[in-house]
């Protein structure tokens, strides 16, 4: 069923509101840093791959792994957790239940519970908390669209229908001045006839 104009208008206000388009313009920023990134590291990784091909020391294809996969990993996890706090903030304003944040014990543990906790202090949830979240979020939205465009149409059912009654009455009321009218004008010719007739008969 296609959206109607209220639901299209409403969705644009909540995807171009201030915040959505800085953090928009942020995540853009972050993925150009990581093309650039795999363009800096690539072209070395496939080189120092075809030397290890032919001497079958992969030390500096390690080293250049390494060193792409940790300059990546601060930028990849703050995206997770911007993404992870914009669900979050959806999540709250339709009271759905959001899984708890619990640090490890362990400060070298990276996972616990639902949560990822990466290197450089950034905190978010993991691919199957997010993927349950996500669809649990966009089911109560849904949920609250439908109340909404629903309650809309309730208001302007009765709207139309006070109209409408508004509207006839009106008439009715604009007929019964005319036939009150056409029936004045009737008793008027009548006497305007009987006066004729008793002339002439005098």
């Amino acid at each position: 069923m296609r959206p109607t104009l209220w639901t299209q208008i409403r969705r644009f206000l909540l995807t171009h509101s201030p915040e959505r388009i800085r953090l928009g313009f942020e995540r853009r920023s972050m993925r150009v840093l990581l093309r650039r990134l795999e363009e800096r590291f690539r072209p070395q990784l496939e080189a120092a791959k075809a030397k290890a091909r032919e001497t079958g020391d992969r030390t500096a294809v390690d080293q250049i792994e390494s060193e792409w996969r940790f300059l990546a990993s601060e930028i990849s996890d703050t995206l997770r957790e911007m993404d992870t706090s914009q669900l979050l903030r959806r999540a709250r304003k339709h009271d759905v239940d959001v899984p708890r944040e619990i640090p490890p014990d362990d400060p070298f543990q990276r996972e616990h519970g639902d949560w990822v906790f990466g290197d450089f202090g950034n905190s978010y949830l993991n691919a199957y908390a997010f993927n349950d979240l996500d669809r649990a979020v966009k089911q109560r939205e849904r949920e609250h669209e439908k109340y909404i465009r629903e309650r809309w149409q309730f208001w302007i059912g009765i709207t139309a229908t006070v109209f409408g009654l508004a509207l006839s009455a009106y008439n009715v009321f604009v007929s019964s001045k005319s036939v009150a009218a056409l029936r004045k004008d009737i008793d008027e010719i009548r006497r305007a006839e009987g006066q004729k007739v008793n002339k002439g008969r005098n």
